[in-house]
């Protein structure tokens, strides 16, 4: 239930249909009614469980969940998008965008030219 969720939200988000914010709160909605919960608290509220716990123990609050996998989703797609145009354009190389304010780990890659190999 989860994925289907999330996969819908990604269409929704690609598509252009609806913004990230819009759709976050819908699947969290979605989420919550569905009665997804789990036996972590997340707030000082005792009834206020509910959550996504992973398999590698770690767990979120639903709206964490929700945005750290839609975001992951809709890269990964257009990554995939991004390698198939550029297989139909021949070609192999590729600039990176670059913004103001990066992680350093992700700052020193930033704004570079790349080839696929």
């Amino acid at each position: 239930m989860y994925d289907d969720y999330l996969d819908q939200a990604i269409v929704d988000i690609t598509s252009g249909a609806l913004d990230y914010n819009t759709v976050i709160r819908r699947v969290v909605g979605e989420m919550t009614r569905s009665g997804l919960r789990t036996d972590h608290a997340f707030s000082t509220n005792p009834t206020d469980y509910t959550g996504i716990d992973y398999p590698s123990g770690w767990h979120n609050r639903i709206d964490v969940a929700a945005r750290r996998a839609m975001l992951t989703g809709v890269s990964q797609l257009t990554d995939q998008i991004t390698r198939k145009n550029a297989e139909i354009l021949g070609v192999d190389r590729f600039e990176v965008s670059w913004h103001v304010g990066a992680r350093p780990e992700h700052a020193e890659w930033q704004g570079k030219v790349y080839t696929m190999d």
